[in-house]
């Protein structure tokens, strides 16, 4: 079988990727919490389009720039808890496969 990921070859027992580690399910490997954090900090609202959060993405988006016209203080809470929110929903969509 091969790894909808990359290509390489996956482990029969459990459809872990040898070569990326992505999961045979969520297609989530240890490099998609890095990816998803770099996502967010360069776009506000990216990190949780990667993680297919779609709807949260386009509220932070918003949110960001709503924040940034009013004062810059508040885009910047926003863009920031879009850091964090990618991160924690990424390492958690990670950690659900090793269960």
């Amino acid at each position: 079988m091969d790894c909808s990921v990359c290509g390489k070859s996956t482990n029969e027992k459990d459809g872990t990727c040898l070569k990326c580690k992505a999961d045979k399910e969520t297609g989530q490997s240890e490099d998609s919490i890095m990816a998803a954090i770099i996502a967010a900090f360069i776009f506000p609202g990216l990190g949780q389009a990667y993680n297919r959060e779609f709807g949260k993405a386009a509220i932070i988006f918003i949110g960001f720039i709503i924040g940034l016209l009013l004062f810059i203080i508040p885009g910047i809470i926003i863009w920031l808890y879009g850091l964090y929110d990618a991160y924690k929903i990424a390492k958690e969509k990670l950690n659900k496969r090793w269960m």
